[in-house]
């Protein structure tokens, strides 16, 4: 059996606009959630859910399927 994470990923933030592709250490935020999902390990897959067309066109290039 495979083991997939979802990570739901706002595409709007009411208080920090666009919080979520904003670059912290030169790269948007979410990147380092996923890639710190992925890391531990415990996972075969990760799947992002979002309502934004932004991260899912940066999540596809940086985590292909």
């Amino acid at each position: 059996m495979k083991t997939i994470a979802l990570l739901p990923m706002k595409g709007n933030s009411e208080r920090v606009p666009d919080k979520n592709v904003r670059y912290l250490g030169g790269k948007p935020l979410f990147y380092h959630i996923a890639g710190r999902i992925l890391e531990t390990g415990l996972f075969d897959g990760l799947c992002i859910n979002t309502d934004s067309e932004k991260i899912r066109d940066l999540a596809s290039s940086q985590f292909p399927k």
